[in-house]
């Protein structure tokens, strides 16, 4: 492959690179975080509107989390955590100077303080992993961002996600060396390249769960899993490495937006085969229009599954016993027919994930247990659906 003609296809798709999930264009050194894009419901100034949280959260394993250089953008030791909070409901402006770091402690009490601000006796919490081409300080802003989007209510219905939304960082590059460092053959973690750096992530991933898990023993809560492009492979090798620490708790919900790894990835005995074991529920968002997974396919084909290269974020999953079933507890959702009109056209189709209503309904729905207002079954499979661009009264042709 040539890493040029992959910066090429990184520029033309808004800077978001292969499974970068649309990620803003780096700032300047010594500059503020870049500002959201459009569809982002949140303003820079302000914390969230409407939002009753007191505090904004973050974890990292980012050894240097505020670097920018490659050679300083690298894995703390294995299992450790980092952890910053700001004043305020999602905060996205001046992230830099707002965000200070904390005792795990510390973050665990605020944490458990503001799930106890939902009105709901069972409780909702949402961890949202970002793709890659991201630096901390824009994963600070975006997380932000995108938990704003989902508080809001959408399309009339009456309600956002009123669960809390925390982010986990792991240490991406910023868009070019993200370009021109992807990934080794064959890998060698812990650092080197993004896929290195995913790799050399794992124990903290595994450390992150069960740290929540105990701190926020005695909370009914539920707990979902938001991941974007690329931070679905850091969902995929986290969860294989919790597996192998037999956890003694499930996630209710692993919502998977345009992820960059093989479509065969969840079905049975596959690379996968832990998100389904751990996670009750699984639905894929994918998307045929969507740019960045082609640019994937084609420019980075030789760091992917040989048999089955293409995208899951691009086709979803095999329905169909091709090469082995797909996990029982994984749906597919086709938003093909929301995202080929996004904004912006054909190049933020794979950002629109976190800001366009039908999907953003569709999340919120999920992790708050209330029925799904706009799906509708593909044929032939119980596992597969449309994602419609308004409530759907009836299926069909």
């Amino acid at each position: 492959m040539t890493f040029t003609r992959a910066l090429l296809g990184l520029l033309i798709v808004s800077l978001s690179l292969v499974g970068s999930g649309g990620a803003r264009a780096e700032a300047p050194e010594g500059a503020g975080p870049a500002a959201p894009s459009t569809g982002d419901a949140q303003s820079l100034g302000a914390s969230c509107p409407g939002v009753p949280f007191a505090s904004s959260y973050m974890v990292t394993n980012r050894a240097r989390p505020f670097a920018e250089t490659r050679s300083n953008v690298v894995p703390a030791p294995p299992g450790q955590l980092s952890f910053f909070t700001a004043a305020g409901a999602y905060q996205a402006d001046q992230v830099k100077f707002r965000y200070r770091t904390t005792s795990a402690q510390s973050f665990i009490t605020r944490l458990r303080n503001d799930l106890g601000l939902q009105v709901a006796p069972r409780k909702s919490l949402a961890i949202y992993i970002h793709g890659l081409a991201y630096l901390f300080d824009s994963a600070l802003t975006s997380t932000a961002a995108f938990g704003c989007t989902l508080a809001q209510p959408q399309q009339g219905f009456s309600t956002g996600y009123t669960g809390l939304v925390i982010g986990f960082s792991w240490p991406s590059y910023g868009p070019v060396e993200s370009a021109r460092f992807y990934a080794s053959s064959p890998p060698n973690p812990p650092s080197g390249t993004i896929r290195d750096n995913i790799l050399g992530s794992r124990e903290s991933f595994v450390s992150l769960m069960q740290m929540l898990a105990d701190g926020l023993q005695g909370i009914p809560v539920d707990i979902s899993l938001l991941t974007h492009s690329e931070g679905n492979y850091m969902l995929m090798v986290g969860m294989t490495a919790l597996a192998a620490a037999n956890p003694s708790f499930k996630v209710q919900h692993c919502l998977m937006m345009a992820p960059d790894i093989s479509a065969v990835s969840l079905q049975t005995a596959q690379q996968g085969q832990a998100i389904a074991d751990i996670c009750q529920d699984v639905a894929v968002y994918y998307s045929g229009t969507d740019p960045d997974m082609t640019v994937s396919n084609y420019e980075f084909v030789q760091f992917h599954v040989k048999d089955f290269p293409t995208r899951l974020g691009q086709i979803g999953p095999y329905y169909y016993s091709n090469p082995t079933p797909l996990n029982a507890n994984v749906t597919g959702l086709d938003g093909s027919k929301v995202t080929v009109d996004v904004p912006g056209g054909i190049p933020a189709v794979h950002s629109s994930y976190r800001s366009l209503p039908p999907i953003v309904l569709d999340l919120t729905q999920t992790m708050l247990g209330i029925p799904t207002t706009n799906r509708c079954p593909i044929a032939g499979t119980t596992q597969g659906f449309t994602l419609e661009a308004a409530a759907v009264m009836t299926c069909g042709p």
